[in-house]
């Protein structure tokens, strides 16, 4: 079985991961962790802090998902680490498009109506247009 584990940095894709180790085997499953690292206008400065800042965020994306993947792999699970930049709902969509999980697993930050219709919800995105199934974790708020 091949999983599609999309993470961001927050209590959400814990949740995540924690739901996929409790039930999924490690028999025969390769795990894909994922990070889409989006870029700012803030980044947009000079193109000295631009490559600047994407050098650091890109090494904290790949800490994050080095992270998930070696809890994973602890765990029995076949894992690689994986970062793309651009769109989260694009990259994750075209990243699925690409690998061809069985499943996509996230975490849901739960925006309900005007907030989610301002911000965009990659999860409900993905949802919607993946060619797989996707199982959404929610988190209950502490």
């Amino acid at each position: 079985m091949k999983i599609l584990l999309a993470v961001d940095r927050s209590e959400y894709s814990e949740g995540a991961v924690r739901a996929l180790s409790a039930q999924i085997r490690t028999e025969g499953t390769e795990v894909a962790v994922l990070h889409v690292m989006e870029l700012s206008l803030a980044d947009f400065e000079s193109r000295e802090t631009f490559e600047s800042s994407r050098r650091a965020r890109l090494d904290r994306a790949h800490d994050l998902v080095e992270g998930f993947a070696q809890e994973l792999k602890e765990a029995g699970y076949a894992t690689r680490a994986v970062v793309e930049e651009g769109d989260a709902k694009e990259a994750i969509l075209n990243f699925a498009e690409r690998w061809k999980p069985d499943v996509i697993f996230m975490g849901s930050h739960g925006r309900r109506a005007f907030r989610r219709l301002t911000l965009g919800s990659v999860t409900e995105a993905v949802a919607r247009h993946a060619n797989c199934s996707v199982e959404i974790v929610r988190v209950p708020h502490a």
